[in-house]
């Protein structure tokens, strides 16, 4: 990523080994005329929700919470082709954007005949008070609204679990509008970080007949509703201050280089650690169908009810600025199977993840 001038900034991003997906993710250019109105063009993560906007190499955690299920392009990295107006106000104490997009994935063809479009607001009221004890409280909202084609084949939200353990709920064949609203909040505080947020997703089922097995004539199925929360916290126990979207400042690094803008110590101990901590809940309700009462199609669309959990417990090590170590372990909590052979039941996951900044 660059800058041409004090206008323009690009980014192109790649993932050499992709495991779903093409080798491209981002790819766009950002004109910014002054900093309280930019417009941002090309392929990159649709702005809705705080964990979307947090790099994958800055986030607390290896994986995100359970609500990223529901996020927007979930299935490709959060990632459409699209345009946004975006800007900061009063040097960031409020942000904003509003934005359209293909809303189908990595440069994939858009099967409707509107976008989506999605609309987020975060304020930072207190974040020129230094000597307010509210500085690090930042709070907002995202909405977002498209729309799905059932002749498409398209299907309802992939609720594989983050950690790759189980299958939340089943897919469903979905036709119709496609509505998302969010509430987030963090609040940073020296060494300390927390974090919570909340997302509804509702997916519409119109007209589905033709597209049901079996047959359903044009009979609409109520909306499938998908809600999710939930809340995090890390320490730095080290006294490293903790940023809302970068790596801490470590004072004593293992060995060099040195972190910058951090006066040389002269003493090289065991760099920074910081403890993590995080719940997250998942909700879908797919109601049942009944159409036993039609004499040509008869048919009966089983419902699903179901809630699933995460506990995830994590451990940051930093021997440098430039280098990063994560360690977590998950406990996924399964509550109503939805897949044959699977029972209820606790799963337990050990993540590791190692990164390197240049």
């Amino acid at each position: 990523q660059g800058s041409y001038g004090k206008h323009w900034d690009f980014a192109l991003l790649v993932d050499t080994v992709p495991t779903t997906g093409p080798i491209v993710r981002d790819v766009y250019v950002n004109a910014k005329p002054i900093p309280e109105f930019q417009i941002q063009a090309g392929q990159f993560k649709e702005p809705f929700a705080q964990e979307v906007g947090i790099a994958a190499t800055n986030l607390d955690f290896v994986e995100r919470s359970l609500a990223s299920l529901l996020y927007p392009s979930a299935s490709s990295a959060y990632r459409s082709p699209g345009a946004v107006i975006h800007g900061d106000i009063s040097g960031g104490v409020m942000q904003y954007w509003i934005g359209a997009f293909n809303g189908k994935g990595y440069a994939a063809v858009d099967t409707t005949n509107e976008p989506e479009v999605v609309g987020r607001l975060r304020f930072y009221p207190w974040k020129k008070h230094k000597d307010s004890a509210l500085q690090g409280l930042a709070f907002g909202g995202s909405i977002g609204h498209g729309r799905s084609r059932g002749l498409s084949n398209e299907l309802s939200y992939n609720a594989a679990n983050p950690t790759g353990v189980f299958t939340f709920i089943p897919q469903f064949r979905i036709n119709g509008s496609i509505e998302r609203y969010n509430g987030e909040f963090t609040y940073l505080k020296g060494p300390w970080g927390l974090r919570g947020e909340y997302d509804q997703l509702m997916e519409a089922r119109n007209g589905l007949g033709p597209l049901q097995f079996g047959g359903l004539g044009f009979f609409s199925q109520p909306n499938i509703v998908g809600k999710a929360w939930y809340i995090s916290s890390t320490y730095l126990l080290t006294g490293e201050k903790k940023p809302e979207n970068g790596v801490p400042r470590v004072k004593h690094p293992v060995l060099g280089p040195e972190t910058p803008g951090v006066k040389e110590s002269g003493a090289h101990r065991l760099g920074a650690f910081e403890l993590a901590a995080r719940y997250a809940w998942l909700h879908t309700n797919e109601p049942a169908g009944d159409f036993t009462f039609n004499q040509f199609t008869p048919e009966f669309v089983p419902p699903y009810n179901n809630h699933t959990d995460e506990i995830t417990l994590g451990l940051n090590w930093y021997p440098n600025y430039w280098v990063r170590y994560v360690l977590n372990f998950n406990i996924d909590q399964l509550r109503e199977p939805s897949t044959i052979g699977q029972v209820p039941g606790k799963y337990y996951t050990v993540l590791q993840r190692i990164q390197f900044r240049f």
